[in-house]
């Protein structure tokens, strides 16, 4: 006995939102300033029925590990220590916080015949970083980091990014099960934009190269 064989699927068109997750290393002159981070973001996007896809995409950007070092010495004391408003040690932590937003476009390449919605994913995109020292103090007790007196110190950097993603795109005939995984590299070109950094009492104008 021969049983039907499965038809192909047809390709579709469509719009797909997709929320996505990564976690990403640092390169360039990012990791002398932040270790690995984590990023949490969402897109909109358009499938046209020859697979090619264009949208936008956005991510907030979040990390534990700081290697900046010095950007308070000039509020240390003699043995390291930063004073509050009580005369008493202040507890600050470091960590970085920054997002990004892209406009991306690619195309997914079939693997297998009886899909032709799935298959090798590759995009490019353009857009802009955006990233910083968040500095947190135990209490709001230290007068010399609180509200603009924090800009002086937390390195906000910007400017234009470009990206490169390439992965696999499974869209399920049945609509049940749709995902997409893959390895991505961006490269931005930024800049200090705070007038001043008040450790150095100096404006930073160099030009960085950050890389995830």
């Amino acid at each position: 006995m021969f049983a039907q064989l499965p038809k192909e699927a047809p390709k579709k068109k469509g719009v797909f939102l997709p929320i996505n997750f990564s976690y990403q290393l640092s390169g360039g002159d990012l990791s002398y300033r932040f270790g690995p981070n984590s990023s949490l973001g969402i897109g909109a996007f358009w499938k046209t029925g020859k697979n090619w896809i264009a949208g936008i995409e956005g991510n907030l950007m979040f990390g534990r590990k700081v290697r900046e070092n010095g950007i308070f010495s000039n509020l240390e004391d003699s043995t390291g220590y930063i004073v509050d408003q009580n005369g008493q040690e202040g507890l600050v932590s470091l960590s970085e916080r920054g997002y990004n937003f892209y406009f991306k476009a690619g195309k997914i390449l079939p693997i297998f015949q009886k899909n032709q919605n799935s298959g090798l994913l590759v995009m490019i995109g353009a857009g802009f970083l955006q990233h910083k020292i968040k500095i947190n103090t135990q209490g709001n007790s230290i007068p010399q980091l609180s509200g603009n007196y924090m800009k002086g110190y937390d390195r906000l950097t910007n400017g234009f990014s470009g990206s490169q993603f390439i992965g696999y795109f499974y869209l399920d005939n049945f609509k049940l099960i749709n995902f997409y995984a893959g390895v991505e590299v961006s490269e931005s070109f930024t800049q200090n934009r705070r007038n001043l950094n008040y450790n150095t009492m100096t404006q930073d104008t160099q030009k960085r190269l950050d890389f995830f």
